[in-house]
This record gives C-alpha cells, sequence and structure tokens, in this order.
C-alpha cells in the first residue's frame, strides 16, 4: 500500500503536493483548496488502512464474547462515510475519476493478486 499511517507521511506529503501541481496544471488551483486536498490525503488513507483491517478481521466478527453469533464488521461503516468524503472533496476540487487514477488515488491496495502470472 502507499499510504499506511505514521510511515506514510512522506507518501501522503508527496500526493498533496502531486495533487496541487495537478490542479494548478489544469488552471483550478486555488490556495483556498489546501484544506480540501489535506482532508482528502487522509480520508484516502483512512481509507486503506480500515480496508486493510476488514481484510484481516473478516466481514463478519463475533458478537459477543463467547462467539455465538456473528455481526457485519463495524469498519463497513466507516469505509461508507469515508467514500461519501472522498466524493465530496473530488467533486470540490473538480476531479474526475480518470484525475484520480492518474494521481495514484485509486483506493484499490497494491498486492500482487496473481493476474500477471495467470497472462503469461
Amino acid at each position: 500500500m502507499r499510504f499506511l499511517g505514521l510511515g506514510g507521511i512522506i507518501e501522503i506529503d508527496n500526493m498533496k503536493k502531486k495533487i496541487k501541481e495537478y490542479l494548478s496544471d489544469k488552471g483550478i488551483y486555488e490556495s483556498g483548496y489546501d484544506l480540501l486536498i489535506d482532508i482528502l490525503c487522509d480520508q484516502v488513507d483512512m481509507y486503506k488502512q480500515i480496508n486493510k483491517m476488514l481484510k484481516e478481521e473478516g466481514y463478519t466478527v463475533n458478537g459477543n464474547d463467547k462467539g455465538t453469533f456473528k455481526v457485519r464488521n463495524q469498519h463497513f461503516k466507516t469505509i461508507d462515510e469515508i467514500i461519501g468524503r472522498i466524493n465530496q472533496l473530488t467533486r470540490k476540487l473538480s476531479l474526475s475519476p480518470k484525475d484520480f487514477q492518474d494521481l495514484g488515488l485509486e483506493l484499490t491496495p497494491e498486492e500482487d493478486d496473481g493476474f500477471e502470472a495467470f497472462q503469461k
């Protein structure tokens, strides 16, 4: 993953700089966008962290200490909220899904899924 907690501060700072340059090149950057850009990068970082936790913990978790029943993992609600914030921020910054992808802000983890080996 590109972003991961405090170890990803340099990557997040680089992403913020990259977004500012991208918006400047498009002729739409304003200094007032700085806070929105900061929040966007933080939201992407949180999304990736919580997505990783979801994969580790599973989509359902024990509903009580005894594990007698399962419930939906609470991280789903958090991810839904984060995705909503990311969508709002990208609209406010006039970033299209293609721009988002070009900037490397895709919400998919960077892991080897074995597909390239399968193609050979």
